[in-house]
C-alpha cells in the first residue's frame, strides 16, 4: 500500500500477466473469497518479503507466484515473523525452469506450501487421461516448465520424513502439490486487456 500514485511500482508486463493469472485463478477456485492484491516495490528480496508481511497482516492465505535460487540466509525467513506464522498459510510456486536448478525459494521453506505444474491430458470428449510433470519442452508461448527438487538449504521436515523416509532425501522436497500448468493444456488468462494462454 502506497501513499500516492507516484510511489506505485512501475508496470511490468511479465509480472502483470503472472498477477492476473493468480488473481483470476484464486477467484475461480474461491469465488466468495475476499482477494487483496499486494504488489512489491521491486523484485528484491527485501521488497518481496515486505509485501509478504503486509499481505499476512491482511489475509489468512498468502499466494506468492515468484521464486528464485536458494541461498544460505533463507532460513532467516523460517520464523514467526515471516513464514512460520501459525495464523497464515503461505503458498508459493515451485519454479519455472523445468527442473534445471532443483528446489527454489521461497517454496523450499518447510513453512510454505510448494505448488508445481503438470501437463494435463484429456480425450476429445474431455475425459481425464492422466497428468505428467510439466517439462521444459511443453507450452505454446515459450514457457519453460515447472520445477522441483530437494533443497540444499532446508532439512527434510518431519511431515515429509513420515511420508518419504530419510532414505529418499535429506532436504525439503518440492513441490507438495501440483495442477495443470502447461500453457498448451491450461486456460486463457486476460492481462493488460489481452488474452494469453497460461497454465494455473
Amino acid at each position: 500500500q502506497y501513499g500516492n500514485a507516484a510511489s506505485y511500482p512501475s508496470v511490468d508486463s511479465g509480472w502483470a500477466l503472472e498477477t492476473a493469472m493468480d488473481v483470476e485463478w484464486a477467484h475461480a477456485i474461491a469465488p466468495y473469497a475476499k482477494i487483496v492484491l499486494v504488489a512489491a516495490r521491486s523484485a528484491s528480496t527485501n521488497d518481496l518479503m515486505t509485501a509478504v508481511q503486509t499481505a499476512a497482516r491482511m489475509a489468512n492465505v498468502v499466494s506468492m507466484s515468484w521464486g528464485g535460487s536458494e541461498f544460505s540466509g533463507q532460513r532467516t525467513y523460517d520464523s514467526t515473523t515471516y513464514f512460520a506464522n501459525p495464523s497464515v498459510t503461505f503458498v508459493a510456486a515451485s519454479g519455472d525452469d523445468g527442473g534445471a536448478s532443483g528446489a527454489s525459494w521461497p517454496s523450499s521453506s518447510p513453512y510454505v506450501l510448494s505448488v508445481g505444474g503438470t501437463t494435463l491430458s484429456v480425450s476429445g470428449t474431455g475425459s481425464y487421461l492422466g497428468e505428467t510433470a510439466w517439462s521444459a519442452s511443453g507450452g505454446r508461448y515459450g514457457a519453460s516448465g515447472s520445477t522441483g527438487g530437494v533443497s540444499t538449504v532446508e532439512s527434510l521436515p518431519s511431515y515429509q520424513l513420515t511420508a518419504l523416509g530419510s532414505r529418499y532425501a535429506s532436504g525439503r522436497v518440492t513441490p507438495d502439490v501440483a495442477m495443470d500448468g502447461n500453457s498448451s493444456s491450461g486456460v486463457s488468462v486476460v492481462a493488460c486487456g489481452e488474452e494469453a494462454a497460461m497454465g494455473a
